[in-house]
């Protein structure tokens, strides 16, 4: 696949996310959330935007591959998502982000860690659209008054993570991936 069709396609992509994105705000409430005056979208935004993305690419006779993965270091969940994108079961793109969060900041090691993994997945479908999940959320809160949205679940709230690392806390000896 050559440099200019790659690009058409991920324009394509964006340009579809984004519409589409508009519509999941307007219909499900539950797709994203504010807190302090930030918008952020949830992990069941974020896991319809995926499921968007599956769909556009098996329509164009490509696979798509999404995969987590987390580990737990000195009470920190790091999670790294993949989304690898093949045609004919050659690797065509493959974009990889992370998330974190901290146990103690949670209810308990599963909330971090689904909140770790929906960060990173988050971000690797901003990195597949190339645009920031978040603003074209904030654009579309300041132009159209019909976008729902919801103000509960606090603790499922999947914005990035503000706090800082101790660097004795976490260093890159410590992240097996």
């Amino acid at each position: 696949m050559e440099r200019k069709q790659i690009q058409e396609m991920v324009e394509e992509i964006r340009n579809i996310v984004k519409e589409r994105l508009k519509d999941i705000l307007k219909e499900d409430k539950n797709a994203v959330m504010e807190i302090n005056g930030r918008y952020g979208i949830t992990r069941h935004g974020a896991l319809i935007l995926l499921n968007l993305l599956s769909c556009y690419f098996a329509d164009n006779d490509y696979t798509i591959i999404h995969n987590p993965n987390h580990q737990i270091v000195n009470g920190i969940v790091i999670a790294k998502y993949t989304i690898s994108i093949l045609k004919d079961n050659n690797l065509i793109m493959e974009f990889t982000s992370t998330g974190g969060a901290r146990v103690t900041d949670e209810k308990d090691a599963h909330k971090a860690i689904a909140r770790a993994e929906t960060r990173a997945l988050k971000r690797a479908i901003e990195t597949v659209i190339g645009e920031s999940i978040n603003k074209l959320i904030l654009e579309y809160f300041q132009q159209d008054s019909e976008v729902k949205i919801s103000k509960y679940q606090l603790t499922n709230y999947d914005d990035d993570f503000e706090g800082n690392f101790d660097e004795e806390e976490i260093s890159e000896e410590d992240i097996p991936f």
